[in-house]
């Protein structure tokens, strides 16, 4: 390839990413997340203003695309989030939401932001099944706590916490993914109890 001098390299510049993880776990030596081009953190946004100029038209365009490096860009969730921000990290799910739901997933997610509360694209699906859940009063069953970890080496794990008409249950499993884990616990518990699986809500019913 050829740089912005002008002069001839054999460096591709796609595959930095991938080898530099490559060392680390060779190394044992971890890559700082501010660290240029490779760092975690680097080619994340934390405002708002950010995600909405990315929807426009690469508005804050520049040559430093996290594509061209082989990675791809991220927006932190948290006070400074905005509509865009919400929007950019529910696409990963492939869920979309009206003005008025996309509001107040909105307002929470800032909410918990100012308690100085982490919050992760993982945890979207059950802000969004909170906030869009309060206005039912028949609403029996609460997911009250859960934990999802994953080690190199080790299958991923799952612990959840369930509240069913007042009672509280807890189960523990391992999956292939955290999801599967987090599912595979939940289903432990309906089995015990002999009750019949509750099935999810179709996201479609979000779009409108």
């Amino acid at each position: 390839m050829r740089d912005q001098m002008g002069a001839e390299t054999s460096v591709n510049e796609y595959e930095i990413t991938k080898v530099s993880k490559i060392v680390e776990t060779f190394s044992g030596i971890r890559i700082p997340v501010n660290k240029p081009i490779i760092g975690e953190n680097v080619f994340t946004q934390t405002s708002g203003v950010h995600a909405d100029g990315d929807s426009k038209a690469n508005l804050y365009y520049n040559n430093l695309l996290p594509e061209r490096f082989g990675r791809k860009r991220k927006y932190a969730l948290g006070k400074q989030s905005g509509k865009a921000t919400i929007r950019k990290n529910l696409e990963e799910f492939g869920l979309f939401l009206n003005p008025d739901s996309l509001t107040k997933v909105t307002q929470r997610v800032i909410e918990l932001g100012d308690k100085k509360e982490n919050v992760t694209t993982e945890d979207l699906p059950f802000i969004i099944a909170d906030v869009l859940g309060n206005d039912r009063t028949d609403y029996k069953i609460f997911i009250k706590n859960y934990s999802l970890s994953l080690s190199f080496g080790l299958k991923p794990f799952a612990s959840v916490q369930i509240e069913i008409d007042g009672k509280l249950y807890e189960e523990t499993s391992s999956g292939d993914g955290q999801y599967d884990a987090f599912m595979k616990a939940q289903r432990i518990i309906y089995d015990k109890l002999g009750k019949d699986y509750p099935l999810l809500t179709d996201p479609a019913r979000w779009k409108d």
